[in-house]
């Protein structure tokens, strides 16, 4: 009896799990996924000796610092402008890989509404094979 009521309990908590992830766009899961091919091409070439989750410590950490000074919300408070992507893919040299309306996108759907993305919510992003619910 125990069991049943444990096995209940572990898919009621499954779903809800589920349903509080919201699905993203086809067009921004294509844009996501686009970026994360970009970036693991990047991390390939330049960090084939670095752990994935150190090369997206210092991905998240660079498009941080992209913005510097310009936008203080962005740096105090951990999170990601657009600016900050558009810089760091244009510092690694794939700036024509990704276009404008894929980052704002990404930025609209994926940062909901506030126009930037916090970063353990970007970690999240770069983690994450499967972008049809992030």
């Amino acid at each position: 009896m125990f069991h049943l009521t444990s096995t209940t309990m572990m898919k009621t908590t499954t779903l809800m799990m589920k349903s509080a992830s919201r699905p993203l766009s086809t067009q921004c899961a294509a844009s996501i996924e686009k970026l994360q091919t970009v970036l693991e091409e990047y991390r390939q070439i330049h960090y084939s000796q670095c752990i994935p989750s150190r090369f997206r410590k210092e991905i998240v950490s660079a498009a941080i610092k992209a913005v510097g000074d310009n936008n203080k919300i962005t740096t105090e408070s951990k999170a990601i402008a657009p600016e900050g992507l558009e810089r760091l893919l244009q510092n690694i040299g794939a700036s024509n890989r990704l276009s404008q309306s894929d980052i704002s996108l990404i930025f609209s759907e994926y940062g909901e509404g506030s126009g930037v993305i916090p970063t353990d919510k970007m970690f999240h992003l770069l983690a994450t094979k499967n972008t049809s619910t992030l």
